[in-house]
């Protein structure tokens, strides 16, 4: 295997618990099937009950189970990926019974995915960010991915999954990353330009919002009667939420739903504020199957989700959107923003001006336009006001000259009455 550098499961478990036991630490293969592990022990033996092999090692007197198919992982021994297997059969030469897989810390697969849209309705190109935080094998399934393709073919593997949801017409960044193998974190920004929306037939540009990927994580089961249990990702953490940043649009009460069946949880939350909304989706799954009798309910629960959690709105045609901030194109953050980090937005905004045209910059008046991701609009921007910049410099002017008389006719008083 190491001249011909290639091997399948079995060689690969081999020559991992070889290496491992020439230093010392005690190792063994496993075999193992990804679906009959539950129900390996109430079978008849026979070889053909398997369909990989893994390795079993020991590590401070804790035995652990390692795929050495799956490279570039992260995590360290605690934190690396491994399918549920349930039990499997050691390769030793005296023989053995099955054995249990060893029990992992609980832990999540979490991806966490922030769209931001920049929506203009008077037939300029749209701004879209994506924020990616992945966690567990997401972040495996990204690294290897970028080992894969190269940097290049990464950034086109990733502006075709975009290409899915929006009709992207360029990259206007190359996606950028950071990779925190030890934690297993991975986070990425990407950019993009989207085509201008359709001429607007009236006053009003209609907008549907384009389905959320969170609707995608789990296969519908067929219609047709089971009776055995259907196969679903266990502990699983998919958060989607899409910003449209869009001048023109109004409060409306919020809107938010949940919908939770054998171990799994649907979330919804929809926020209308002004020129501003924001649609999070999320699902969350405590199981590794339905049971047969469920699954009809499960299926209904499923199409009503993907029915419910589409979205549409109107905005007022012709009004341009042409600002974001200075450091629009950064890496999602790890935590929630401090409170002081939003007081910095008038100083953060910059004009995106549209081919052949100038826009004065106002910063108090791009604050209230962009309504940035503020929970609660605190006072200092409702009570802005809506004057022109050349007005507020005007009214300026004109105070500083008063302030400049009144201080010049106290001192002449002060000086006359010496």
């Amino acid at each position: 295997m190491l001249r011909r550098r290639y091997g399948d499961c079995k060689d690969l478990s081999l020559l991992l618990s070889s290496l491992l036991n020439e230093l010392g630490v005690s190792a063994r293969p496993v075999l193992v099937h990804y679906t009959l592990g539950k129900h390996l022990e109430y079978l008849l033996p026979s070889p053909a009950l398997f369909d990989h092999v893994v390795v079993e090692f020991s590590d401070e007197g804790r035995l652990h189970w390692v795929d050495a198919t799956m490279i570039l992982q992260g995590g360290g021994i605690q934190g690396r990926l491994i399918a549920d297997f349930h039990s499997g059969l050691p390769l030793v030469s005296d023989g053995a019974a099955l054995t249990q897989q060893p029990k992992r810390e609980a832990s999540f697969d979490q991806l966490e995915v922030q769209d931001t849209l920049i929506l203009d309705t008077a037939d300029n190109p749209l701004v879209l960010r994506v924020q990616t935080t992945a966690h567990g094998q997401f972040a495996d399934t990204f690294r290897n991915q970028h080992a894969n393709e190269g940097a290049e073919g990464f950034a086109e593997l990733m502006k075709q999954q975009q290409s899915a949801r929006f009709d992207i017409s360029k990259m206007l960044e190359q996606p950028k990353f950071e990779d925190d193998r030890t934690a297993n974190l991975w986070r990425m920004v990407e950019l993009y330009e989207v085509p201008s929306l359709p001429p607007a037939e009236g006053p009003k540009v209609i907008f549907k919002l384009p389905p959320s990927m969170v609707l995608s994580a789990l296969q519908l089961p067929d219609s047709g009667a089971r009776s055995k249990p259907f196969a679903i990702p266990n502990r699983l953490k998919i958060k989607h939420a899409t910003e449209i940043r869009c001048k023109g649009a109004t409060r409306k009460p919020p809107i938010n739903r949940t919908h939770k069946q054998n171990g799994v949880e649907f979330q919804l939350e929809a926020k209308y504020r002004s020129n501003m909304r924001t649609f999070t989706t999320s699902v969350e799954t405590s199981t590794d199957s339905i049971p047969a009798e469920a699954i009809k309910d499960y299926r209904e629960m499923l199409a009503h989700v993907i029915k419910r959690y589409t979205f549409s709105f109107s905005l007022p045609a012709g009004v341009a959107n042409t600002y974001r901030e200075i450091d629009f194109f950064k890496l999602p953050q790890v935590g929630r923003p401090k409170v002081k980090e939003f007081r910095k937005l008038e100083s953060s905004l910059i004009p995106l001006a549209p081919k052949g045209q100038t826009i004065r910059a106002h910063p108090k008046r791009l604050a209230r336009e962009i309504d940035p991701i503020i929970k609660d609009e605190p006072e200092w921007i409702n009570e802005m006001d809506e004057k022109d910049p050349q007005e507020h410099t005007s009214l300026l002017v004109l105070i500083g000259l008063a302030l400049t008389f009144i201080a010049a006719f106290a001192l002449a008083l002060y000086v006359f009455t010496r």
